[in-house]
């Protein structure tokens, strides 16, 4: 919250325990937005689906709502500051990132042959390199146009 509020936006947190969003903001033109906000230490994003293909509450994908943000925080292992990435980014694409992994993850085999179980964990990375059989990495490269992506917010 403090990043919003040091660009002039006006934010608060959401109610407690709200399962849904976690910041309040208003816009510019005087709009109020919910905002998801997930951080991790490390560069990799975790989230545990309640369900095979919604891996975030109260997120509707038949209808998705095109104001609907969220914001990811990557400490990348250090006390916040310069190394810390920020990623602003609709919430419709981050779905679609983390289902698009989970789906090609799951249509590959272990490597002992067998079939990988469906677990409700999933993971993306902002490091390492995209493989054959797990595109879960490298997502600095693919959200590039997301990092410090403040302008989605007004």
């Amino acid at each position: 919250m403090s990043c919003l509020l040091a660009r002039g936006i006006h934010a608060g947190m959401a109610d407690r325990g709200n399962p849904h969003f976690d910041i309040l903001v208003r816009n510019q033109s005087g709009e109020f937005r919910a905002i998801r906000v997930k951080t991790t230490r490390s560069a990799s994003f975790q989230w545990t689906a309640k369900e095979e293909w919604s891996p975030l509450p109260g997120f509707d994908k038949d209808n998705p709502d095109p104001s609907d943000v969220s914001i990811l925080v990557a400490f990348n292992g250090q006390s916040p500051g310069p190394d810390t990435e920020i990623y602003v980014i609709p919430t419709a694409r981050l779905v679609q990132d983390i289902n698009r992994v989970n789906s090609h993850y799951h249509a590959h085999k272990n490597r002992d042959g067998s079939t990988r179980k469906r677990a409700r964990q999933r993971v993306i990375r902002l490091d390492g390199k995209k493989k054959p059989d797990n595109i879960a990495y490298d997502f600095r490269d693919d959200w590039r146009d997301f990092r410090d992506g403040w302008s989605l917010l007004s």
